[in-house]
């Protein structure tokens, strides 16, 4: 996967009243659904649809505040917390859940010989011990706390190489060849620092610690000493000047591997034991596509109620884990354009249907999207960029109030007025965006945008889509 990104979610869990999720009236726009609560009965005998936030359970809701159907974190697998609901009460929130963390040692029946001067920068040129993390063990790896223990013995620790491989075939390398500087990853040169590794004396390679690099191990010592044993420094920072670091956010069950690798000739060595630690968490690396410039003019007064109508970017996330379920959803759009009012912003998910997140602010258009009204007459600017939110923590002003009180000729996310919008539905008889959370992240999406009203042209210059995941 190897997708990075500014961290843009917030972990507060918010309880919110009614209409307070995607496509809600939070501001007293068109899509409220009219409930008056659970357990009321109208005039007629029937029962009136939830609401949310109410502390009532309806047979359509997932959850609501804290009532979650006696669902635990301990029954989903977890090693405690607390149980949440989302703000819309579509699902239960995991992410206050807590995972313990992965300590797991393996000791050889026999001391496992490393391969003399076989190193060419290739895993399969290493000496490997694989450590199994259980299936079915909750969470994913911290990628700045994970970190190896290795007792072995060696005459020459500036031959070694140090990498651990994930169970998703990630590697990252913690020591590379202490005291030589390397140009590269393959096993060339000879030289670094002549200290030996003595396996009565292990030393650990890890991220998130203090101290001196890796690349530090057996500085100042002789050919007669080790370090942990001949020093006081037994633990090191896992990173190396060179060779791979792809280890991300990733599922901690399955099958890791610690490997050494010797890349000089006449000193012979032999692994004792290895200890992986991994700290965890329980949500996975969010999701982030974009940054493609599409500088791609919005057909003027052209849409039609149809994504053809309209102008998109595609964002390929297929890389995402198959059995992770999108929690939120953030779209972000990198456009100028006048009168905002004229716009509609869209997204397609990997099923193909668009789903609508903002619909003409200020307008009560047709379900077509059509409707003579201005609407918001503010102006959008490519930066800095709005961002249509669905699903997730904490909750936004409604799409529909964006560009509310700014003038014309004034931008929508300018000093003093707001970015961050929860996607509404507007009048278009489209399926509810909601349809997108809860479900497969995995596969190819588009953000689109259509103009409804001739008079006004505009620029679609990019787009970012981020997918914050959960099991």
């Amino acid at each position: 996967m190897n997708l990075k990104s500014a961290v843009w979610f917030v972990s507060a869990v918010l309880v919110v009243g009614c209409g307070g999720g995607p496509g809600g009236n939070v501001d007293g726009g068109h899509n409220g659904d009219g409930g008056t609560g659970d357990g009321a009965v109208m005039q007629d005998g029937s029962t009136p649809g939830a609401v949310c936030g109410d502390q009532m359970l309806d047979a359509s809701e997932a959850c609501d505040g804290d009532l979650v159907r006696g669902a635990t974190c301990e029954a989903m697998g977890f090693t405690g917390g607390t149980m949440r609901c989302f703000p819309d009460c579509r699902a239960l929130n995991l992410t206050e859940c807590t995972v313990a963390p992965v300590m797991e040692t393996v000791t050889p029946a026999a001391p496992l010989a490393i391969m003399d001067n076989a190193y060419d920068g290739t895993i399969a040129s290493m000496t490997c011990v694989d450590v199994v993390v259980a299936a079915g063990t909750r969470g994913f790896v911290n990628n700045e706390a994970f970190g190896v223990q290795l007792a072995m013995d060696h005459s020459f620790v500036g031959d070694l190489v140090v990498k651990l491989v994930a169970p998703s075939g990630h590697v990252s390398t913690l020591m590379h060849r202490p005291g030589l500087v390397s140009p590269a990853d393959n096993g060339d040169l000879s030289g670094g620092n002549n200290a030996n590794w003595a396996s009565t004396h292990p030393i650990t390679l890890a991220r998130g610690i203090g101290g001196f690099m890796s690349e530090a191990l057996g500085n100042n010592l002789t050919t007669a000493q080790a370090p942990c044993r001949d020093s006081a420094d037994c633990r090191f920072i896992g990173v190396a000047p060179v060779g791979p670091d792809e280890i991300e956010r990733e599922p901690v069950a399955g099958t890791w591997r610690v490997c050494v690798g010797d890349a000089g000739p006449g000193d012979m060595g032999t692994i004792t034991s290895v200890r992986l630690d991994l700290a965890t968490t329980v949500q996975p690396e969010p999701l982030v596509d974009g940054g493609e410039v599409l500088f791609t003019d919005i057909a003027d007064g052209a849409f039609d109620g149809t994504i053809a109508s309209m102008t998109c970017r595609t964002f390929n996330l297929t890389g995402a884990d198959a059995s992770l379920e999108t929690m939120s959803l953030n779209a972000q759009f990198a456009i100028t354009h006048p009168n905002v009012g004229d716009l509609v912003f869209a997204v397609v998910g990997p099923d193909g249907a668009p789903r609508a997140l903002a619909v003409r602010p200020g307008v009560a258009e047709a379900a077509d999207g059509s409707g003579t009204s201005l609407g918001a007459e503010a102006d959008l600017a490519a930066s800095p960029r709005v961002s249509l939110h669905l699903g997730g923590t904490v909750m936004y002003p409604s799409a529909e109030s964006m560009g509310e009180g700014i003038a014309a000729g004034e931008v929508v996310c300018g000093p003093g007025s707001s970015c961050n919008f929860n996607a509404d539905s507007g009048a278009l008889t489209w399926d509810p965006a909601s349809e997108l959370l809860n479900v497969m992240a995995s596969g190819t999406y588009q953000l689109c945008v259509g103009d409804a009203r001739t008079g006004s042209v505009g620029t679609f210059s990019y787009g970012v889509l981020g997918i914050e995941l959960q099991p």
